[in-house]
């Protein structure tokens, strides 16, 4: 997996910015400073299909990527703060103390 690079602390917003577009972008850009982060556009036909759930269909999408991208910086948190990776076949009880392999939780 790439190394993400984790954003500094910024407030988004997802927004129906027309009928079956949904963009996700920082709230300072309501005044037009930069272009959306993520853009959700759904055809005349898929409007139709959906009845009108578009944009609702397209925040809950965003906010599902958002979850996942979460996800991928805590496991690459967690990945960081593991002092030992275990080489090939090895588990990390290959490295722990003896003594420690043998006790019961």
């Amino acid at each position: 997996m790439a190394e993400l690079n984790a954003p500094g602390p910024e407030l988004l917003e997802v927004v129906e910015v027309r009928p079956g577009e949904v963009v996700l972008r920082r709230a300072d850009s309501s005044q037009g400073s930069g272009e959306p982060l993520v853009s959700i556009r759904f055809s005349g036909e898929a409007q139709e299909i959906l009845g009108g759930a578009a944009g609702v269909l397209g925040k809950s999408m965003i906010a599902a990527g958002l979850q996942m991208v979460g996800q991928m910086f805590r496991q690459q948190a967690e990945t960081a703060m593991t002092d030992e990776v275990p080489e090939e076949g090895e588990t990390a009880a290959d490295h722990a103390n003896p003594t420690d392999r043998h006790r019961l939780h």
